[in-house]
């Protein structure tokens, strides 16, 4: 039966139909709105600069992306094929090089597109700016951010730790360059944090005069110094607990929205595809004088009637009329509907009635 949807007659909506478009449509809204943390496949560092494999680590322990370093010379044959490998199992796969030309020169940059990469590239004007570009491009917000000197590689596996605790990114600072400062004043800027961890060396850098001028940029310093206790593990603040509003209202919306339209393209592809086709007449003389008064009525109200209406309509009780329902369903006459506590009921067999009125 055809009923008025959304200003267009349709017929009625095949179940399977809106489910497999509203699933389809529903797992594909988190790549839609951003829901996934892992944008590459492979990330490239050169083996000799231990600060930026510890920048690109970070990164690659909060979202499982494998870092794989490459000789100053360029991509072995050894690293052609373990880099092939992916190739073989992932379609366009995605690779981000950490570090300027210097680092990874242009022809790792071409050899990786010739093996089959989509080639990205992060870099800054020195490791500072490296390290906060890479904060600023692959970390939309984060609560805590991890700091250490720029020079030292005393703290450097400490740091690791802590960042690996909060997914955080390892940003780097110098005694002396204010080029670092500026980089930490732009990433504070974009990630908002609330709080800062500052991993000193064992030569104590950086110094609490260099950490005096971090904590001048309105940021919350939590200083981590050598010692035999262990890498403490910080408290995770609130905001980090499951979904915060910022990521969570998006998915809501997104799957309402998915599911909408779902519908919206199931009831079109039906009315596509049913579109003048007749519905299967049967002679009314096939159903029992009980069905024949449920039937007349639903073809009375356009071929759809609300169950609860017809105890009032054909005087029959409500058990009755369910009995009567259940054995129109199972013949394929009538569909039912759920419609808040009650059935929708739809006709699906057209009926000749005789000039007896059978």
């Amino acid at each position: 039966m055809w009923r008025e949807t959304w200003g267009m007659s349709l017929p009625m909506l095949p179940k399977h139909l809106v489910v497999t478009v509203t699933l389809l449509l529903f797992l594909a809204m988190p790549l839609c709105s951003g829901q996934t943390d892992r944008l590459f496949d492979v990330i490239i560092v050169r083996d000799d600069i231990p600060f930026d494999w510890a920048i690109a680590s970070a990164y690659g322990s909060k979202t499982g992306t494998p870092v794989v370093p490459i000789q100053k010379e360029g991509l072995r044959q050894e690293d052609k094929i373990l880099l092939s490998g992916v190739t073989n199992y992932v379609e366009n796969p995605r690779v981000l090089i950490v570090g300027g030309y210097n680092a990874v020169s242009r022809n790792v940059e071409n050899e990786l597109r010739q093996l089959g990469y989509f080639v990205t590239r992060i870099k800054g004007s020195d490791r500072y700016w490296t390290a906060a570009w890479v904060a600023i491009d692959l970390w939309e917000k984060n609560p805590i951010l991890v700091l250490m000197d720029g020079h030292d590689y005393g703290s450097l596996i400490a740091a690791q730790q802590v960042a690996k605790q909060h997914g955080s990114p390892i940003l780097l600072t110098d005694e002396e360059d204010i080029s670092s400062i500026n980089a930490l004043k732009r990433v504070f800027e974009h990630l908002h944090p609330e709080k800062v961890v500052v991993v000193v060396s064992p030569s104590g850098r950086p110094s609490d005069t260099t950490i005096g001028k971090i904590r001048g940029l309105g940021v919350d310093i939590q200083v981590v110094k050598p010692g035999k206790k262990g890498i403490p593990v910080l408290p995770t603040p609130p905001a980090t607990r499951g979904y915060t509003p910022r990521n969570i209202y998006p998915t809501l919306v997104g799957s309402l929205l998915a599911l909408l339209l779902g519908i919206f393209v199931g009831r079109w592809i039906s009315y596509r595809r049913h579109r003048g086709k007749r519905l299967p007449t049967l002679p009314m003389v096939i159903l029992t004088d009980d069905e024949r008064r449920v039937v007349k009525q639903i073809m009375d109200h356009g071929g759809s009637l609300l169950q609860d209406q017809l105890p009032r309509l054909t005087g029959f009780s409500r058990p009755k009329i369910s009995r009567v329902v259940s054995d129109l369903e199972d013949r394929g006459i009538v569909a039912k509907v759920r419609n808040g506590k009650t059935y929708r009921l739809n006709l699906m067999t057209e009926f000749v009635v005789s000039d007896r009125g059978e």
